[in-house]
């Protein structure tokens, strides 16, 4: 039984793969279009970016009611301050009836080192100007 190409071509240009150039130009070309797509469909819109943001709003928010219900109930305070040398977030736990802290992030220790390395960052900066 013979089998004939309905197109009229030549069969063994069917059988035979293309060129190794041209098939990695093909494998280039199909990963592009696969990229393009993907990115289309990532690529936010302002609908999206809207929720991603109340989202967010919405996580920091029952976040910290969870932890202000959890010190409530450990009689405890959390004091939220700004370093004025470092500029850097401080954050304290303290003993609501005594007043004694009881937590510092990052700690006494650490904003010391940090003030000492900027300190030492400056007097590098002023002896190479």
């Amino acid at each position: 039984m013979a089998i004939q190409s309905i197109s009229g071509g030549n069969p063994a240009a069917y059988a035979s793969p293309p060129p190794g150039d041209q098939v990695q130009r093909q494998a280039a070309a199909a990963a592009q279009r696969a990229e393009a797509e993907k990115t289309a469909e990532l690529a936010p819109t302002p609908e999206t970016k809207k929720s991603v943001r109340e989202i967010q709003k919405e996580d920091v928010k029952k976040a910290v009611d969870d932890v202000q219900n959890f010190v409530n109930t450990k009689n405890q305070d959390i004091l939220f301050s700004i370093d004025e040398d470092l500029g850097k977030t401080v954050v304290k736990v303290v003993d609501r009836s005594t007043k004694e802290l009881i937590r510092q992030f990052p700690s006494e220790d650490m904003l010391q080192i940090a003030k000492a390395l900027d300190k030492l960052q400056g007097l590098l900066v002023k002896q190479q100007a």
